[in-house]
């Protein structure tokens, strides 16, 4: 029952109190098994993006997610593969993980935000506005009042013409 609330912590205290009265106890053996095997992914996962390696973490990430796995866990593989995604310029991949996130729970502004810069990334600036509003509706904190007007900014700047285009001149200038 720990284990399906995502207590994971709670759930191997519980399996392994089941076992010490209980040592063959087949259901409760496999099932910390299981909960063990999810831990050490999930560390294993947090270590990679830790030491910034983030093409091998949404490898591990994508593995991870084809198990069956809780509602919790899965909604937090799937944000962190996000920001793997973003973090290794993958933008259309982390725009569908933040989708299917906000999809799995609506309200949450760390997968909002991601989801924000993967769009302003990629130039979608229109739909990082649209994004930010929704932050704001769902979250409305000074962090999130600036990303929104972050986003209004980047739609401005991004209608701004671009003179030195039309003049075919480069921005950058220089003595020679």
């Amino acid at each position: 029952a720990l284990y399906l609330c995502d207590n994971v912590d709670q759930a191997v205290k519980h399996l392994q109190e089941a076992l010490r009265r209980d040592p063959e106890h087949r259901l409760a053996m496999r099932q910390l098994k299981t909960v063990r095997g999810l831990q050490r992914l999930h560390k294993e996962i947090k270590d990679s993006m830790f030491e910034r390696d983030f093409a091998e973490a949404a490898s591990r990430l994508t593995e991870a997610l084809e198990l069956d796995l809780l509602f919790g866990m899965r909604l937090q593989f799937v944000s962190d593969r996000a920001v793997c995604f973003l973090r290794t310029h993958q933008d259309e991949l982390c725009i569908a993980d933040c989708q299917e996130a906000i999809r799995m729970q609506p309200d949450t502004a760390g997968v909002m935000n991601t989801m924000i810069s993967a769009l302003l990334h990629q130039g979608s600036y229109e739909g990082a506005s649209a994004t930010a509003e929704r932050l704001v509706e769902v979250s409305p904190s000074e962090d999130a009042y600036k990303r929104l007007n972050d986003a209004k900014f980047e739609q401005r700047r991004a209608n701004r013409p671009d003179y030195y285009g039309m003049l075919e001149v480069s921005k950058v200038s220089s003595i020679r």
